[in-house]
């Protein structure tokens, strides 16, 4: 038999045998000691996490938030209908956005615009942290002015900064 730290008494009654475990109080001075390490080894990694994040801060990310609405002006045909775009920079650090880019889409044909933007806008454009942009793109014109374009139904708004290494892209029925 193998004694793991608990002392194993028996006591002979008739025909079964009762068997008594006693354990050492040296194992519960055992958990609490391991109890106790455990804890200092993660307050220890605490503290140190807390310290190098205040020495050695995360350099910036960049995140924006981009909202599209659908506006139609009324008529069902569809051919005044207008994109109300909002970029919001919700990062750490100021991004600076090219011109957006207006893709229509039909099953794999793919027509690419960089419209005009109303407003006083000039691109690029310079988004602090917590600030945002709102301007309208009115899909309607650039239906009227190429009549293959009116069986396009799928548009994406594409936005990217400067260097190109952040995009975020919007999708919807127009």
């Amino acid at each position: 038999m193998v004694n793991t730290g608990s002392q194993i008494c028996g006591v002979w009654s008739g025909n079964s045998v009762l068997v008594i475990v006693e354990e050492h109080p040296n194992a519960y001075v055992l958990l609490i000691i391991l109890g106790i390490f455990f804890v200092l080894i993660s307050l220890i990694l605490f503290w140190n996490r807390i310290y190098y994040s205040i020495r050695f801060p995360i350099k910036g990310t960049k995140r924006i938030r981009l909202s599209v609405k659908k506006i139609s002006n009324g008529s069902r045909s569809g051919k005044n209908k207008a994109l109300y775009i909002i970029i919001e920079n919700t990062g750490r650090i100021q991004i600076e956005i090219t011109a957006p880019v207006l893709e229509l889409l039909k099953d794999r044909n793919i027509k690419k615009f960089q419209p005009k933007t109303g407003g006083s806008a000039e691109f690029p454009l310079l988004l602090l942290p917590g600030t945002s942009h709102e301007f309208k793109i009115d899909i309607g014109k650039i239906k009227d002015a190429n009549a293959e374009l009116r069986a396009y139904k799928n548009a994406r708004i594409i936005i990217s900064d400067t260097s190109h290494s952040f995009i975020k892209r919007k999708l919807l029925n127009i």
